[in-house]
């Protein structure tokens, strides 16, 4: 089974995020809303997935916790959230090569298809 973490500032719209992908077979990890909890966590080495939203504590902000997942595991496929598509533009964004960058509100089945690709993928490797 996959574990996938997720950091977004909504707890609303995460608590139905959560609940969508745990119906599929995930376990999830999160949320996690500031750099401080991200942190603390001692299972991000263990999370294969990690949807991160563009903005957390300040916009674009996203990047910086990106960078702190990846640090710790740097083998975590990133779904990077935007609200709209002028934000992927920023090259601090395009830098992280996430797997997939989905905009909000997010598509239950467009990220139910990404989330079965990595897991393909990660079984091919």
């Amino acid at each position: 089974m996959k574990i996938v973490l997720l950091v977004n500032n909504n707890s609303e719209y995460t608590a139905s995020l959560r609940e969508y992908i745990e119906s599929l077979g995930y376990i999830v990890l999160g949320n996690f809303f500031t750099k401080e909890k991200l942190r603390e966590c001692r299972e991000i080495e263990k999370s294969a997935i990690a949807i991160v939203d563009h903005t957390i504590e300040k916009r674009g902000d996203g990047v910086e916790f990106v960078k702190l997942i990846k640090k710790r595991n740097k083998k975590a496929a990133i779904i990077y959230t935007l609200k709209d598509i002028e934000q992927l533009e920023d090259s601090s964004l395009l830098n992280l090569k996430p797997y997939r960058v989905l905009l909000k509100p997010i598509d239950w089945s467009e990220l139910k298809i990404a989330l079965r690709m990595l897991v393909a993928y990660h079984r091919t490797k």
